[in-house]
């Protein structure tokens, strides 16, 4: 979350903000909201829920995806635009990477999203020099489309 829409400072949500453990449990929250809304706008119908007692871990929520039959009208995508847009503004969250892969990130003039379709895109650069047979130095491996990853000296 950043700032959370200036609710970090000032806003109604400044308390749970001051302490880590509060703040990182709101992001947690708020980035499963995202998910799912993303999800129906991809055209599942979705639910989320507690998969696990909070006993045994922290992180026990899943979200479940099931495909219509139909896609989302114009309409009901504009309206999970709408409350995807909204949402994202409210807790200050100005790039969402699943979002932004999707295509469906709203903050699209928001410097660390173009950023961010930078870095993206010279990843998808160096995807595709492997699939032409280039090879690709990543630490000390290299790797060829086709071949084995390989030590180098």
């Amino acid at each position: 979350l950043d700032g959370a829409g200036g609710q970090k400072h000032g806003g109604v949500l400044e308390d749970i903000f001051t302490h880590g453990i509060l703040a990182h449990r709101m992001a947690e929250t708020a980035t499963d909201a995202v998910r799912a809304l993303l999800l129906e706008i991809m055209g599942y119908k979705t639910q989320v829920f507690e998969f696990i007692d909070g006993v045994h871990t922290a992180k026990n929520v899943m979200i479940t995806a099931i495909k219509r039959d139909e896609p989302p009208s114009e309409k009901e995508l504009g309206v999970l635009r709408q409350r995807l847009a909204a949402l994202m503004s409210f807790y200050g969250i100005g790039v969402q990477r699943l979002a932004m892969l999707l295509g469906e990130n709203p903050a699209t003039d928001n410097p660390r999203y173009l950023h961010q379709m930078i870095s993206l895109q010279h990843a998808n650069e160096q995807r595709a020099d492997l699939t032409d047979g280039k090879q690709l130095r990543v630490g000390k491996r290299v790797r060829t489309a086709g071949d084995d990853i390989k030590l180098s000296s």
